[in-house]
């Protein structure tokens, strides 16, 4: 059932602040949050059904976490029995309110075939749907109240943590180390100190500029001009600065896996020929060892398409696993299916379709493209565009100068010309 509901958060007996002024800063007076619709509600949570409204007073002081959260997101999904294990231990302290963007459908069909046991081992086989007992609603992102909180705050997952006052005590992105501490404090009734006040003021900062240039990025992304893609690269690297500067630094197992990844393919480009044996090795066992456990963990569909990235989105034809990279997307479409998520269906196509590709099958590679273009959502659709092309160019005339191609369709950033030879080497060898 879909409603139009008022998610109201404020404190009992503070008059209410201007919205006008309001965007999401710690220490204000927390703003209604409009959702469209309830698919999990905490009965205990002091939800009153009738009004379709999280009221404070209500909540009788509690302190309120706000998740914004995705089904394809393996950090949100992680965390999932954590997230249950906290509002158990602190029913009558906290509230936990999950929003996402995504369909009615998608997440009804996540919750009803994602079992417990297979985000954490040694949980019981129960339905996530019968596991939770924590709320979650569908959000509108481009509401204004929604993007007064999350506008700024790019990716998932992303936390409001408001205090018993009704008021914003603290906007993390990521960190959920970070959100345990929090809660923590606040369950004591302590305050922070200044160096910690300082340094939470400053992360948020952080993370805000982040958050805007994240979204600039897209916008410049689909713009064709060069000087645009420069300014947009140019934002990647600020971005990259700014996380180590604050100290936004990768904190599970997993993540420092990807980093290990991406390290040691840009180690390799600065190697000399002896050093590049021993970097391809590392690079190999990494990759293994990433590959081991995503499977051990049940890794959602993106991380396993990141890792077929990995694999061939490469300057360097050395350093390309076709074969394995194609097992790595067969893995995400098999998750995709599981749990009836399509968010990024059109990214594993064309990860299927860039393998396919560098191992010289470019009818099939032109088939998976044609897919992702199917699928694609707007900001990606006219990347995948540019990728069909160049494979129909290219298996129309495979002997066409590799560069002067990529000028013409303006994709010098698809891919280096000695890849995209390697790949007409690997067709003529297959013909």
């Amino acid at each position: 059932m879909r409603f139009s509901l008022l998610f109201l958060l404020f404190a009992a007996g503070c008059s209410k602040p201007d919205p006008s002024n309001f965007d999401g800063s710690m220490g204000q007076t927390a703003e209604p949050i409009l959702i469209a619709s309830w698919i999990q509600v905490d009965p205990s949570a002091g939800q009153d059904l009738e009004k379709n409204r999280i009221d404070f007073d209500a909540l009788g002081g509690k302190i309120i976490l706000v998740e914004r959260w995705a089904t394809w997101c393996s950090p949100c999904i992680a965390k999932i029995p954590a997230l249950i294990d906290l509002q158990k231990k602190h029913a009558k302290e906290l509230a936990i309110v999950s929003l996402t963007n995504e369909s009615e459908t998608i997440v009804r069909g996540f919750l009803e075939k994602t079992t417990l046991d297979e985000l954490e081992s040694g949980r019981p086989k129960e339905r996530l749907s019968a596991a939770l007992n924590y709320s979650v609603a569908l959000v509108n992102e481009k509401e204004p109240t929604f993007d007064s909180y999350f506008g700024r705050l790019r990716g998932v997952p992303s936390f409001y943590i408001i205090g018993k006052d009704g008021r914003i005590e603290r906007a993390v992105v990521g960190s959920y180390e970070i959100v345990l501490k929090e809660v923590k404090r606040l369950l004591e009734n302590r305050k922070r100190t200044p160096p910690e006040e300082e340094k939470a003021q400053r992360l948020l900062s952080v993370q805000r500029e982040i958050g805007t240039m994240v979204n600039k990025i897209f916008s410049l992304q689909e713009n064709d001009k060069t000087d645009m893609r420069v300014i947009a690269a140019a934002m990647r690297r600020r971005i990259t600065l700014l996380k180590e500067l604050s100290e936004l630094k990768p904190s599970s197992e997993r993540e420092n896996r990807w980093k290990i990844l991406g390290q040691l393919v840009d180690l390799w480009s600065k190697s000399s020929d002896r050093e590049k044996a021993v970097v391809l090795s590392e690079l190999e066992i990494a990759r293994t060892e990433m590959f081991e456990v995503l499977k051990a963990t049940q890794a959602y569909p993106m991380s396993w398409i990141n890792l077929a990235y990995n694999m061939t989105l490469v300057d360097d034809p050395e350093l390309i696993d076709a074969a394995r990279a194609l097992k790595a997307v067969q893995n995400s479409l098999d998750r995709i299916r599981k749990i009836n998520d399509s968010v990024v269906l059109d990214m594993a196509y064309d990860a299927k379709a860039r393998a396919l590709f560098n191992s010289g099958d470019i009818p099939n590679a032109i088939k998976a493209q044609k897919k992702s273009i199917a699928h694609a959502i707007p900001v990606r659709k006219k990347r995948f565009e540019a990728a069909l092309g160049l494979y129909e160019d290219f298996k129309t005339n495979p002997d066409a100068d590799v560069e002067e191609i990529l000028e013409k369709r303006k994709a010098s950033g698809f891919q280096s010309a000695s890849v995209v030879k390697l790949a007409l080497g690997n067709l003529r060898i297959k013909e």
